[in-house]
């Protein structure tokens, strides 16, 4: 065997020993083998657990190659990102062709504003050669031996050059980085269904402004681990991509872009772009820009549920956590007997359903499974301030009653993901998300082992599409769009 492959082998054999030593890696090891499992994790693991994500995001964070990384994917997406086409091309003019295009560019140059406040300063060498700066006023060059929360096996070096500008610090990053952008004319057309020009991408994700959103990654860190974090104004999400993911979706693409097109009220949470990352000796990064369906106060959250119509291990401990907090399908079901949360108007349920089973179906028929239905309960400001009571019947014919309905109408921002409850109390935000799992054989091999574990017939999530499919759609219509 050749001495080099037995040291790479070796060392990787320590480095994952050394890896398995930290209180996260284990964290994560233990929360993936009880969600695979479909068993309750112990109280003081969710207790500890978002103590283990800080720590983890906080080296994570003060990597300089990750804050580099944070800047390449909002530069790639803010600089770089297909403006709007002819408005007047309609959707049946893509051929298959503009599905399979890419637009490919390098960033050469990431430049990060006051990076103590990236903490990039917090690297020792950093340190050093600003205060250097600061005594000969002149630009300099420094070398980082060592990534701060890392212990790389050879010297790490990264050119960096420090300009003073008005007493702010710059911190230029010299590196090539390759970025993929996937069908652009295509996701700049969806883009354009929903009025999301170039300014508005770049408003929205700013580094400097979604600094703070970046460092509370963390606590939307989805189950399976992915980089996921909102821009500042919240109408947007950036989240990694797994290779499956993105192959599910290449294969899903064309269907998904002739069902949203076509039909603007579909339930399906947006997709606006796909991009890749490729940095120098690291391996690609996927990364998905969706919209972010609930665009409410979380002061007036009073539920957010992710539901599948499933009821083996879909229920979460609420004790101690905020309404923003997401539960699941059996916490609704438990919520609905102690107080009145579901009450749709009668043509919203008309409307969501047939929205609801035709994106279902499109699903169905792409052999996908495990999606979920982001349900959100928020208190309706104009409700809680109405000038005078409405009555506590359903609507009467009380001309007050309707005076007020009418004032409330006019004042709820209605879209495709928001609905009024009859009484107009409640304001509801819908949506289909995580629609990229196919049913591969990792699925299905969870499926036959939850199968074993909790019986035949039992109401695990992983099963096959059609049978998923007939279950959310019964469960949706029966027990969540109802009144």
């Amino acid at each position: 065997m050749d001495i080099s492959i037995f040291s790479s082998m070796f060392t990787g054999l320590v480095m994952s020993i050394i890896r398995v030593r930290e209180p996260y890696f284990k964290f994560l090891i233990k929360q993936k083998f009880c969600s695979w499992f479909g068993i309750l994790m112990d109280e003081k693991d969710i207790k500890y657990s978002q103590q283990y994500v800080d720590d983890s995001l906080a080296t994570f964070l003060t990597s300089s190659l990750n804050v580099e990384l944070v800047h390449v994917i909002l530069e790639a997406i803010t600089k770089h990102t297909a403006s709007m086409i002819d408005p007047t091309v309609n959707y049946l003019s893509f051929g298959k062709e503009k599905f399979v295009e890419k637009n490919k560019f390098i960033i050469d140059t990431i430049m990060i504003r006051n990076p103590d406040k990236w903490k990039v300063a917090e690297l020792p060498e950093f340190l050093e050669a600003a205060q250097e700066f600061q005594s000969k006023h002149h630009k300099t060059t420094i070398k980082v031996k060592k990534v701060l929360g890392t212990e790389p096996d050879h010297d790490l070096r990264i050119p960096m050059k420090i300009d003073m500008m008005e007493e702010e610090e710059i911190l230029v990053i010299n590196e090539d980085v390759r970025v993929t952008e996937y069908a652009p004319e295509v996701f700049g057309f969806l883009r354009q269904l929903d009025n999301i020009d170039k300014n508005i991408v770049k408003e929205s994700l700013s580094a400097e402004k979604n600094r703070d959103s970046v460092f509370k990654a963390g606590e939307s860190q989805g189950k399976s681990g992915s980089f996921f974090f909102f821009s500042h104004d919240k109408n947007f999400i950036i989240k990694t991509m797994t290779e499956s993911d993105l192959s599910t979706f290449k294969k899903l693409f064309m269907a998904y872009f002739k069902g949203v097109a076509s039909r603007p009220n579909s339930l399906l949470a947006r997709i606006y772009g796909i991009y890749t990352v490729k940095k120098e000796e690291v391996e690609p990064v996927h990364l998905i820009l969706m919209g972010n369906t609930k665009k409410s106060n979380d002061k007036n959250i009073v539920n957010v549920f992710d539901l599948k119509g499933s009821f083996i291990h879909r229920e979460v401990d609420e004790k101690n956590l905020k309404p923003t907090a997401t539960l699941k399908d059996i916490n609704l079901l438990n919520a609905c007997k102690k107080k009145i949360l579901l009450k749709f108007k009668k043509e919203d349920q008309i409307t969501i359903m047939e929205n609801l089973e035709r994106d279902v179906e499109m699903l169905r028929s792409h052999n996908i499974m495990d999606y979920s239905l982001l349900f959100a309960i928020e208190k309706n400001v104009a409700y809680m301030n109405r000038k005078g009571p409405l009555s506590k019947t359903t609507l009467s014919t009380n001309s007050n009653d309707e005076e007020v309905m009418k004032e409330m109408s006019k004042t709820f921002n209605k879209n495709r993901h928001t609905f009024l409850s009859r009484s107009g109390k409640f304001i509801y935000h819908l949506a289909i998300i995580d629609y990229l799992q196919d049913f591969n054989f990792d699925k299905r091999l969870e499926s036959m082992i939850k199968t074993v574990i909790n019986k035949e017939g039992a109401e695990i999530s992983a099963i096959e599409p059609n049978s998923y499919s007939r279950r959310y759609v019964k469960f949706m219509k029966e027990k969540v769009i109802i009144d």
